[in-house]
């Protein structure tokens, strides 16, 4: 179980371009690495990508 499963807190997620400038990558870099499979998990919702705060921290 993670920290907002036992806190009830809900998870922050950032979009992809929210999501390369958190990291320190070009938003291009961040979707070949979706692309290729070797990313921080993400998750689709219709045509948006989303990253959870959490799995970027880790």
């Amino acid at each position: 179980m993670n920290d907002t499963q036992t806190t009830g807190e809900k998870p922050v997620f950032l979009n992809a371009k929210q999501a390369a400038e958190f990291l320190g990558l070009k938003p291009n870099t961040l979707a070949k690495t979706r692309v290729y499979g070797n990313g921080p998990e993400y998750r689709k919702h219709g045509q948006r990508v989303l990253y959870s705060l959490e799995d970027l921290t880790a």
